[in-house]
């Protein structure tokens, strides 16, 4: 890797991630993400949309929040982490959400949706 930065990240309970690079996606792949996603575990949806050529998670218990492009689909939400998974198909079905209280929390994606 480049002088002084690690190829490998140390993240606690999942062991080592390599390091990638950073991700800057067209508005065009962001909307890829726009949808409704829903977790049964926390019985909570989010609504992404995108508003001014950015991507952003709409709850109704919460001011809308945008997400920041960290690597490829993946995205800071607050203080949270958001990684994105797609199916066989190549389309976005759905993300984990990590943050320090809770560790990857699924949201399934919305059928209809985009």
């Amino acid at each position: 890797g480049r002088a002084g930065v690690p190829d490998q990240l140390e993240m606690p309970g999942v062991g080592r991630a390599a390091r990638t690079d950073a991700w800057d996606p067209t508005e065009e792949a962001l909307r890829e993400f726009e949808g409704v996603y829903s977790s049964a575990e926390l019985g909570t949806e989010y609504r992404l949309v995108m508003e001014e050529g950015a991507l952003v998670a709409r709850h109704r218990k919460l001011d809308p929040a945008p997400l920041t492009p960290t690597f490829r689909d993946a995205f800071r939400l607050r203080n949270a982490s958001a990684v994105f998974t797609r199916d066989a198909s190549g389309r976005v079905e759905g993300f984990t959400l990590s943050d320090g209280r809770v560790w990857n929390v699924r949201f399934r994606r919305e059928a209809g949706g985009g």
